[in-house]
């Protein structure tokens, strides 16, 4: 049995990472609190958050994706950092440009569709047409969403110093 450095509990030797340099032959922090702790630092390199701002956002979205807003659990539903990446498109961001916590489902759609609403606008359309054809409903027009799609991005581009 050992002590957490962190955590303070007492575990068992195979809840620590293996440390030949340390006397013990374990890394002082669980397992738990040594993950704990590189996602704080991930976090903060990345995106430019503090834990506490980081937590705060959690807290603000009541633990739920800000999408969809399923909640996030230790499994299935993991956090993760929603940013523009026309502001910063490398690995790291300024900061500024962290929209929300999205689940990875949300986040990755997010990203697939950002920079094209008119990907969006074919989905939509193909998805609507299916479901309408299962329904014995075949639609006249297809491309109905084309002008909606245009003015919304006509809106982006006219506030685009309100949108961000």
């Amino acid at each position: 049995m050992k002590v957490c450095s962190v955590c303070k509990q007492t575990l068992d030797y195979d809840e620590f990472y293996l440390n030949p340099r340390a006397k013990s032959g374990y890394s002082s922090a669980c397992k738990a609190c040594t993950r704990a702790r590189g996602r704080v630092a991930q976090i903060k390199y990345r995106y430019g958050l503090s834990e506490e701002k980081y937590q705060a956002m959690m807290a603000e979205q009541d633990n739920c994706c800000a999408a969809c807003g399923s909640k996030f659990d230790s499994g299935k539903r993991r956090p993760e950092v929603d940013h523009d990446h026309k502001c910063c498109p490398g690995k790291t961001t300024c900061g500024q440009c962290v929209r929300g916590i999205l689940c990875s489902k949300c986040n990755g759609m997010a990203g697939g569709i950002e920079y094209n609403l008119a990907y969006l606008d074919d989905v939509l359309r193909y998805l609507t047409f299916h479901l309408m054809k299962k329904m014995g409903e075949v639609p006249q027009d297809l491309h109905y969403a084309r002008s909606k799609v245009a003015r919304v991005e006509q809106y982006l581009n006219k506030n685009k110093s309100e949108v961000k």
